[in-house]
């Protein structure tokens, strides 16, 4: 489904029951993305508390971090290794983690954990 959807999509809109005029590719999309989790699109409803809701709108579904710049140095942990650190803005409401793991060619399961069965170290 994926391949269906790429570089045709700039953007999807935020799980929600509310989600009006999706075009049936994006709600199958939707759908199989919460797949794993046992839920639909039409499920993610909140009866109570009543003021409580998922928010509405699109997230890109690309996105360029901002000042990235790299620099290197000998690692102060692991003698004869070198670290690099990174330093970049993204907009709000986007995950440095997913950024890192793409950087670094770190898997991720996709499951409803969000992390890697092959890699559970963290990057700095």
């Amino acid at each position: 489904m994926q391949a269906a959807v790429e570089g045709s999509v700039s953007e999807l809109p935020l799980p929600s029951a509310r989600c009006k005029g999706l075009t049936p590719q994006l709600r199958q999309l939707c759908d199989s993305c919460l797949e794993p989790y046992g839920m639909t699109l039409s499920e993610m409803k909140l009866s109570f508390p009543r003021d409580r809701w998922f928010s509405r709108g699109n997230r890109a579904t690309k996105i360029v971090p901002i000042d990235l710049q790299v620099t290197t140095d000998d690692d102060d942990q692991y003698q004869n290794r070198r670290k690099a650190t990174l330093t970049f803005e993204l907009p709000r409401g986007c995950y440095a983690t997913m950024l890192i793991k793409t950087l670094t060619g770190v898997p991720t399961d996709g499951g409803p954990e969000g992390t890697s069965s092959e890699n559970t170290n963290s990057t700095t």
